[in-house]
Protein backbone atom coordinates (compact mmCIF):
# COMPACT_ATOMS: atom_id res chain seq x y z
CA UNK A 1 0.00 0.00 0.00
CA UNK A 2 1.34 3.47 -1.03
CA UNK A 3 0.30 6.48 1.24
CA UNK A 4 0.38 9.84 -0.07
CA UNK A 5 0.65 12.94 1.91
CA UNK A 6 -1.30 15.32 -0.73
CA UNK A 7 -5.07 15.87 -1.05
CA UNK A 8 -7.50 18.41 -0.83
CA UNK A 9 -9.33 17.71 1.79
CA UNK A 10 -7.30 17.90 4.63
CA UNK A 11 -5.23 20.28 2.83
CA UNK A 12 -1.06 20.61 3.06
CA UNK A 13 1.19 18.52 0.92
CA UNK A 14 4.96 16.74 1.60
CA UNK A 15 4.42 18.36 4.72
CA UNK A 16 2.76 15.24 6.62
CA UNK A 17 5.06 13.21 4.65
CA UNK A 18 7.94 14.50 5.72
CA UNK A 19 6.62 14.92 9.93
CA UNK A 20 5.65 11.31 9.09
CA UNK A 21 9.54 10.03 8.15
CA UNK A 22 10.69 11.76 10.91
CA UNK A 23 8.82 9.75 13.41
CA UNK A 24 8.97 6.72 11.82
CA UNK A 25 11.14 3.38 11.38
CA UNK A 26 10.91 0.74 8.77
CA UNK A 27 9.99 -2.39 10.61
CA UNK A 28 7.67 -0.61 12.71
CA UNK A 29 3.81 -0.95 13.36
CA UNK A 30 1.48 1.57 13.45
CA UNK A 31 -2.40 1.65 13.68
CA UNK A 32 -4.09 4.09 11.54
CA UNK A 33 -8.01 5.36 11.90
CA UNK A 34 -9.61 5.18 8.17
CA UNK A 35 -11.30 8.77 7.92
CA UNK A 36 -13.27 8.57 4.69
CA UNK A 37 -13.01 6.92 1.44
CA UNK A 38 -12.12 9.39 -1.66
CA UNK A 39 -12.45 7.15 -4.20
CA UNK A 40 -12.70 3.50 -4.95
CA UNK A 41 -9.86 2.11 -3.50
CA UNK A 42 -8.34 5.52 -1.93
CA UNK A 43 -8.71 6.53 1.44
CA UNK A 44 -7.58 9.07 3.78
CA UNK A 45 -6.29 6.95 7.14
CA UNK A 46 -4.96 8.94 10.59
CA UNK A 47 -1.89 7.45 11.04
CA UNK A 48 0.16 9.21 14.48
CA UNK A 49 -2.48 12.32 13.80
CA UNK A 50 -1.46 12.38 9.90
CA UNK A 51 -3.87 12.50 7.47
CA UNK A 52 -2.61 10.48 4.65
CA UNK A 53 -4.01 9.51 1.54
CA UNK A 54 -3.89 5.44 1.07
CA UNK A 55 -4.76 2.95 -1.39
CA UNK A 56 -5.90 0.21 0.62
CA UNK A 57 -6.57 -3.73 -0.98
CA UNK A 58 -9.56 -4.05 1.79
CA UNK A 59 -12.65 -2.13 1.81
CA UNK A 60 -13.42 -1.39 5.75
CA UNK A 61 -16.09 1.21 6.91
CA UNK A 62 -14.84 4.67 7.94
CA UNK A 63 -14.19 4.44 11.50
CA UNK A 64 -12.27 1.32 11.21
CA UNK A 65 -8.97 1.03 13.07
CA UNK A 66 -6.61 -0.94 10.37
CA UNK A 67 -2.56 -2.27 11.57
CA UNK A 68 -0.19 -1.72 9.23
CA UNK A 69 3.51 -2.49 8.83
CA UNK A 70 6.01 -0.09 7.09
CA UNK A 71 7.91 -1.47 4.99
CA UNK A 72 9.84 1.83 3.47
CA UNK A 73 10.24 5.80 3.80
CA UNK A 74 11.98 6.56 0.84
CA UNK A 75 11.65 7.74 -1.82
CA UNK A 76 7.77 6.59 -1.14
CA UNK A 77 6.20 5.41 2.43
CA UNK A 78 4.81 2.48 1.35
CA UNK A 79 2.67 0.50 4.58
CA UNK A 80 1.67 -3.14 4.43
CA UNK A 81 -1.48 -4.22 5.91
CA UNK A 82 -1.49 -6.82 8.39
CA UNK A 83 -4.24 -9.57 7.47
CA UNK A 84 -2.85 -13.06 9.00
CA UNK A 85 -3.49 -12.68 12.82
CA UNK A 86 -1.36 -16.14 13.19
CA UNK A 87 2.07 -13.79 12.02
CA UNK A 88 1.08 -11.31 14.34
CA UNK A 89 2.85 -11.13 17.79
CA UNK A 90 0.76 -11.66 20.41
CA UNK A 91 0.41 -8.47 21.60
CA UNK A 92 -0.84 -7.03 17.83
CA UNK A 93 -3.06 -9.56 17.91
CA UNK A 94 -4.31 -8.29 21.19
CA UNK A 95 -4.93 -5.52 20.55
CA UNK A 96 -6.71 -5.69 17.63
CA UNK A 97 -8.61 -7.97 18.57
CA UNK A 98 -9.81 -5.56 21.07
CA UNK A 99 -10.09 -2.88 19.21
CA UNK A 100 -12.73 -4.32 17.00
CA UNK A 101 -14.82 -6.41 19.71
CA UNK A 102 -14.70 -3.10 21.61
CA UNK A 103 -15.97 -1.18 18.26
CA UNK A 104 -19.03 -3.78 18.00
CA UNK A 105 -20.07 -3.08 21.58
CA UNK A 106 -20.14 0.58 20.79
CA UNK A 107 -22.24 0.26 18.06
CA UNK A 108 -24.43 -1.98 19.98
CA UNK A 109 -24.47 0.29 22.83
CA UNK A 110 -25.25 3.42 20.70
CA UNK A 111 -29.04 3.66 21.24
CA UNK A 112 -28.67 3.53 25.39
CA UNK A 113 -25.91 5.49 26.06
CA UNK A 114 -28.31 8.79 25.88
CA UNK A 115 -30.36 7.57 28.47
CA UNK A 116 -27.18 6.19 31.21
CA UNK A 117 -25.39 9.08 30.46
CA UNK A 118 -28.52 10.77 32.70
CA UNK A 119 -28.10 8.83 35.38
CA UNK A 120 -25.45 8.50 38.57
CA UNK A 121 -23.07 6.13 38.26
CA UNK A 122 -24.93 3.70 40.69
CA UNK A 123 -28.07 3.49 38.88
CA UNK A 124 -25.54 3.40 35.63
CA UNK A 125 -24.23 -0.01 36.88
CA UNK A 126 -28.45 -1.35 37.68
CA UNK A 127 -29.45 -0.28 34.57
CA UNK A 128 -26.49 -1.82 32.46
CA UNK A 129 -27.20 -5.16 34.16
CA UNK A 130 -31.15 -4.96 32.71
CA UNK A 131 -29.42 -4.21 29.48
CA UNK A 132 -27.02 -7.41 29.41
CA UNK A 133 -29.91 -9.44 29.51
CA UNK A 134 -30.03 -9.07 25.79
CA UNK A 135 -27.91 -12.11 24.56
CA UNK A 136 -26.81 -9.88 21.66
CA UNK A 137 -25.10 -6.85 23.71
CA UNK A 138 -24.24 -9.71 26.57
CA UNK A 139 -22.06 -11.40 24.07
CA UNK A 140 -20.40 -8.20 22.64
CA UNK A 141 -19.73 -6.92 25.95
CA UNK A 142 -18.10 -10.80 27.05
CA UNK A 143 -15.84 -10.43 23.72
CA UNK A 144 -14.23 -7.21 24.34
CA UNK A 145 -13.59 -8.30 27.82
CA UNK A 146 -11.95 -11.53 26.88
CA UNK A 147 -9.98 -9.26 24.32
CA UNK A 148 -8.69 -7.21 27.58
CA UNK A 149 -7.29 -10.53 29.20
CA UNK A 150 -5.41 -11.21 25.98
CA UNK A 151 -4.29 -7.82 25.98
CA UNK A 152 -3.11 -8.30 29.46
CA UNK A 153 -1.45 -11.61 28.89
CA UNK A 154 1.44 -9.89 27.29
CA UNK A 155 2.89 -9.05 30.43
CA UNK A 156 2.91 -5.41 29.84
CA UNK A 157 4.23 -2.68 33.07
CA UNK A 158 -0.16 -0.85 32.15
CA UNK A 159 -2.74 -3.00 32.63
CA UNK A 160 -6.13 -2.81 30.18
CA UNK A 161 -9.21 -2.00 31.51
CA UNK A 162 -12.95 -1.32 29.60
CA UNK A 163 -15.08 0.81 31.62
CA UNK A 164 -17.84 1.91 29.71
CA UNK A 165 -19.74 3.32 32.38
CA UNK A 166 -17.77 5.74 33.21
CA UNK A 167 -18.54 7.76 30.14
CA UNK A 168 -21.26 6.43 28.23
CA UNK A 169 -21.41 8.64 25.71
CA UNK A 170 -17.79 8.70 24.50
CA UNK A 171 -16.15 6.27 22.40
CA UNK A 172 -12.86 4.42 21.86
CA UNK A 173 -12.97 4.69 26.10
CA UNK A 174 -10.07 2.70 27.64
CA UNK A 175 -8.38 2.67 30.61
CA UNK A 176 -4.59 2.04 31.45
CA UNK A 177 -3.43 1.32 35.64
CA UNK A 178 0.17 0.83 36.80
CA UNK A 179 1.55 0.62 40.18
CA UNK A 180 4.70 0.84 41.92
CA UNK A 181 4.74 0.69 45.82
CA UNK A 182 2.43 3.09 47.20
CA UNK A 183 2.11 5.08 43.60
CA UNK A 184 -0.85 4.77 41.06
CA UNK A 185 -0.73 5.72 37.89
CA UNK A 186 -4.49 5.79 36.09
CA UNK A 187 -4.73 6.50 32.10
CA UNK A 188 -7.92 6.60 30.93
CA UNK A 189 -8.40 7.72 27.30
CA UNK A 190 -11.62 8.52 25.27
CA UNK A 191 -13.32 10.55 22.13
CA UNK A 192 -16.49 12.70 22.96
CA UNK A 193 -18.24 14.61 20.44
CA UNK A 194 -17.68 18.01 19.97
CA UNK A 195 -14.48 17.92 22.15
CA UNK A 196 -12.72 15.23 20.15
CA UNK A 197 -9.50 12.60 21.74
CA UNK A 198 -8.57 13.64 25.30
CA UNK A 199 -6.76 11.45 28.66
CA UNK A 200 -7.36 12.45 32.14
CA UNK A 201 -4.10 10.90 34.30
CA UNK A 202 -4.87 10.53 37.94
CA UNK A 203 -2.02 9.64 40.33
CA UNK A 204 -2.51 8.49 43.56
CA UNK A 205 0.15 8.25 46.43
CA UNK A 206 0.27 8.17 50.27
CA UNK A 207 -3.51 8.98 50.38
CA UNK A 208 -3.74 12.10 47.61
CA UNK A 209 -4.68 11.94 44.47
CA UNK A 210 -4.18 14.62 41.65
CA UNK A 211 -5.11 14.24 37.80
CA UNK A 212 -3.90 16.03 34.62
CA UNK A 213 -6.05 16.35 31.47
CA UNK A 214 -4.77 16.21 28.08
CA UNK A 215 -6.95 17.28 24.74
CA UNK A 216 -6.74 17.61 21.74
CA UNK A 217 -8.44 21.24 21.31
CA UNK A 218 -7.13 22.72 24.72
CA UNK A 219 -9.78 25.62 24.07
CA UNK A 220 -12.96 23.11 25.27
CA UNK A 221 -11.11 21.96 29.00
CA UNK A 222 -13.24 23.62 30.89
CA UNK A 223 -16.37 22.11 29.29
CA UNK A 224 -14.13 18.45 29.63
CA UNK A 225 -13.88 18.98 33.22
CA UNK A 226 -17.88 20.12 33.89
CA UNK A 227 -18.24 16.66 32.00
CA UNK A 228 -16.07 14.35 33.83
CA UNK A 229 -17.13 16.15 37.42
CA UNK A 230 -21.13 15.31 36.22
CA UNK A 231 -19.84 11.33 35.61
CA UNK A 232 -18.46 11.40 39.36
CA UNK A 233 -15.53 9.24 38.18
CA UNK A 234 -13.39 12.00 39.57
CA UNK A 235 -12.59 11.83 43.75
CA UNK A 236 -14.19 14.90 45.65
CA UNK A 237 -10.57 15.28 46.85
CA UNK A 238 -9.15 14.81 43.82
CA UNK A 239 -6.51 17.93 42.85
CA UNK A 240 -6.77 19.44 39.28
CA UNK A 241 -3.10 20.18 38.06
CA UNK A 242 -3.18 21.35 34.69
CA UNK A 243 -3.57 20.81 31.10
CA UNK A 244 -1.85 20.19 28.24
CA UNK A 245 -2.55 19.90 24.50
CA UNK A 246 -2.74 15.67 23.49
CA UNK A 247 -0.35 15.36 20.60
CA UNK A 248 0.32 11.70 18.67
CA UNK A 249 -2.09 9.29 16.79
CA UNK A 250 -6.09 8.70 18.18
CA UNK A 251 -5.90 6.02 21.12
CA UNK A 252 -2.50 6.63 21.74
CA UNK A 253 -1.75 4.68 24.82
CA UNK A 254 -3.41 1.89 22.56
CA UNK A 255 -0.76 2.79 19.74
CA UNK A 256 1.76 2.50 22.64
CA UNK A 257 0.91 -1.17 22.91
CA UNK A 258 1.07 -1.87 19.69
CA UNK A 259 4.27 -0.30 18.88
CA UNK A 260 5.53 -2.19 22.13
CA UNK A 261 6.41 0.85 24.07
CA UNK A 262 4.44 0.33 27.35
CA UNK A 263 6.36 -3.35 28.27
Amino acid sequence: MRVDGRGKNYGGSASRTEAFRKTHRVGQKVRGRVLKWQETAMAWIAIDGQPLLANLSSRPAPGSVLAFKIVSLHPHIHLQEIFDAGGMSSALTGVMAFTEARRKFQTAMEPHSPSLEKLDLRQRIIQFARLLNDPKLMSAYAQTQMSVDSVNGTHRKYCLRYSPLLLPEARDQATFLRTSGDFTEVIHEFTLPRLGDAQVLFMHKSGKTSYRVKLRRTSHIETLRKVLERSKILAESAQYIGTERLTGPPGGMLANFLAGRTR
